[in-house]
């Protein structure tokens, strides 16, 4: 019987590569989750132009900051193609390009040219200047909304060119004060609507963005 009972039971040097082999296989298995859970990462912070907003976005080490390239030419000081960054405004582009410069036309920059516009990679972004504008290179569009709040455009209204009809469809001008806008053409700036009398300062702040001479 004692005999038996040692024939039938292992060593437990007989054991031993049974188990380092199972322990190689586990320490293997937890390195490979372990490598899984350790992807490098990187935190990018940065603040949206359009909404305010901060924001932390977790990005791979390889993440390229996103850029918009805009072509700025005409008036400025430094005419050329600029990298922003993503939600930069037009006025960014133009300080980007040193300002406007002495012979741009300013009137047509402010009534025309929004400021606040988010620029978009490969936009062209061109500032005028006085010649251009009074010779009649650019008109100028007025924007209104309708219904739906759907932007609609159509051309400015010449002082010195339009008809009866058009200058009455301006808001607070009437048959009488269109007749006299017509009489007193020829105009070399709207703002002589002013000095000679042919309409008051509420009807002019009414219709200053819609006209042109």
């Amino acid at each position: 019987m004692p005999e038996e009972e040692a024939s039938s039971s292992v060593s437990p040097l007989a054991k031993a590569p049974i188990v380092f082999l199972v322990l190689s296989v586990l320490i293997l298995i937890f390195s490979f989750v372990l490598g899984l859970v350790q992807v490098k990462e990187q935190s990018i912070e940065y603040t949206d132009k359009t909404t305010d907003e901060h924001i932390i976005v977790s990005q791979p080490t390889q993440y390229v900051e996103k850029k918009v390239q805009v072509d700025v030419a005409g008036s400025v000081k430094t005419p050329g193609l600029y990298d922003l960054e993503t939600g930069a405004r037009v006025m960014d582009a133009i300080e980007k390009a040193g300002g406007l410069s002495k012979n741009a036309d300013i009137r047509y920059f402010e009534r025309n040219i929004n400021r606040a516009q988010v620029l978009q990679d490969q936009q062209k972004l061109y500032i005028p200047s006085t010649a251009e504008v009074s010779s009649g290179l650019f008109a100028e569009q007025r924007y209104s909304l309708s219904e739906g709040d759907q932007v609609v455009g159509s051309s400015i209204i010449s002082i010195n060119s339009a008809s009866k009809e058009d200058i009455e469809s301006l808001p607070q001008i009437g048959p009488a004060t269109a007749e006299k806008i017509i009489i007193g053409r020829p105009y070399s700036d709207v703002y002589e609507l002013i000095d000679k009398k042919i309409v008051n300062k509420g009807q002019f702040e009414a219709i200053r963005t819609l006209i042109s001479i």
